[in-house]
């Protein structure tokens, strides 16, 4: 069974993997230009406006993306109740994208003055409204997509989304400089809608079924629940880092702030792609053992296992070359976020075993306990952040990381455990020592040593071979 698991973890890993790295390739270009064309101030800035686009988003949307992805996987067997779900999908998606739209419009005034202490921003701000209605229909057809087992589709307009945005929005910065920061976002959520709605007629031979009113508010009450928590969790993620944001800015000044946004990108964007990637296969076929709770454990304990190895080398041979990922991706004047990615990506290490945990309450259901769990993992962590950034500076938020993300994988296995999931003794020992590893490489990296973590980063990769080739 370990051997089926690790392969279909891996072949979807590999898929979305590429996707996120061409993805990720064409952030990194992006960024690059803003940090080179406009500075540190272009990168904060557009660090505050995504921040509070993902933030609208979050409280509008109900995270249709992922809340309906399990009630179109459970249809799977029965054509005609998938073809209903899916027509009832796409007008939620538009309902919930309009919906978000006027929010943000409305909402512009208040965000220019807590953003900028004026109101002079308020026209951008509007102006992301639109990025808000193509980001619902994006994540519509993405859920579609998902559920109906067309991931090389998902995957195919990912690739080509990531592609024209970036070409489309590179002429913005070079002309518009800072004024183009706005116009870019709308543009990527605009590609983005574009590279998933081309495969909208490959989901289904048959032709889309038209849903009565009360029929769509009676079949999207499912997952309306199950996203309705779901939103409450991703939107406690969105305010902790506006709010910490806005913070550094208050705090530290511009500069600062355009620091924290390349290193929180660099952690929470770039080394993220490995979760992202494997949880599009893991999380479906989570859901289709929900009735045993011994197979689920089994689950989670092998998918904490397969990432924790996978993840172990790219996190050592970044901390390894971090300072030249640094001003790669950045340039010399943010190097003074170093600290704080090279402690952090210890912290990352953490996220293996939260993160398969986490997934099973979504696969049971259990909506309101994953809520509670990233409610509170959210506030602890704010609170730390904080803390750690004002006694130590970078650094600090660095090492705090390693103590949120320990507090929050504290909070998922007291959850996980009431409902009556367990996880074997070896699965614990063996993440344990990831992160130990991991924080000796960020140590050595501090010191200098970058050659004795790149030889680390060499030795960790063998569990990593071994477990893809039994």
């Amino acid at each position: 069974m370990a051997q089926g698991l690790t392969r279909r973890a891996f072949r979807a890993a590999g898929m979305f993997g590429s996707v996120q790295v061409v993805q990720m390739l064409c952030t990194m270009a992006r960024m690059k230009l803003i940090s080179v064309w406009i500075g540190p101030l272009g990168v904060g800035l557009m660090g505050l406006y995504m921040s509070a686009f993902e933030m609208i988003t979050n409280f509008t949307q109900f995270n249709i993306r992922t809340a309906a992805v399990r009630d179109l996987s459970m249809s799977a067997s029965d054509a005609g109740r998938m073809q209903v779900v899916t027509s009832v999908v796409r007008r939620y998606a538009w309902i919930l994208g309009v919906l978000g739209a006027l929010v943000m419009f409305v909402c512009a005034v208040p965000l220019s003055h807590y953003s900028f202490s004026d109101s002079g921003h308020a026209v951008s701000f509007r102006l992301l409204a639109a990025a808000v209605l193509f980001g619902s229909l994006t994540g519509g057809e993405q859920a579609i997509l998902q559920g109906h087992d067309r991931l090389k589709e998902l995957a195919a307009g990912g690739l080509w989304s990531s592609a024209g945005g970036l070409l489309l929005s590179v002429p913005l910065y070079r002309l518009l400089g800072v004024e183009g920061i706005v116009p870019s976002i709308v543009v990527y959520t605009f590609c983005a809608w574009v590279g998933v709605a081309v495969y909208r007629r490959r989901t289904s031979r048959r032709p889309e079924i038209t849903v009565s009113a009360s029929d769509t508010l009676r079949l999207g009450l499912d997952f309306m629940k199950v996203g309705f928590y779901l939103t409450m969790a991703s939107a406690i993620g969105s305010v902790v880092n506006y709010v910490m944001l806005v913070y550094v800015k208050s705090h530290a000044g511009e500069t600062a702030l355009g620091c924290f946004q390349a290193g929180y990108a660099m952690l929470w964007r770039y080394a993220a792609m490995v979760f992202v990637s494997v949880s599009f296969e893991y999380y479906p076929r989570l859901a289709s053992v929900s009735g045993s709770r011994w197979r689920m454990s089994v689950m989670v304990g092998h998918e904490s296992e397969f990432i924790g190895r996978m993840l172990l080398p790219c996190a050592c041979a970044a901390i390894a070359a971090s300072p030249l990922l640094v001003r790669m991706l950045y340039s010399q004047d943010f190097m003074p976020v170093l600290p704080y990615f090279v402690w952090g990506m210890a912290g990352m290490m953490v996220r293996p075993l939260s993160m398969a945990m986490s997934y099973s309450f979504l696969a049971m259901g259990r909506g309101r306990e994953f809520c509670f769990t990233e409610v509170a993992s959210g506030i602890v962590g704010l609170v730390i952040n904080i803390l750690a950034f004002r006694l130590c500076g970078f650094a600090g938020l660095g090492i705090g990381l390693i103590v949120w993300m320990g507090v929050d994988v504290l909070i998922m296995y007291a959850v996980y455990r009431r409902q009556g999931l367990g996880l074997g003794r070896g699965v614990v020992l063996s993440g344990i020592a990831r992160v130990s590893v991991a924080g000796v490489c960020a140590a050595l990296q501090m010191c200098g040593l970058w050659w004795a973590v790149a030889v680390i980063a060499a030795l960790s990769a063998v569990p990593a071979v071994k477990m893809l080739r039994n």
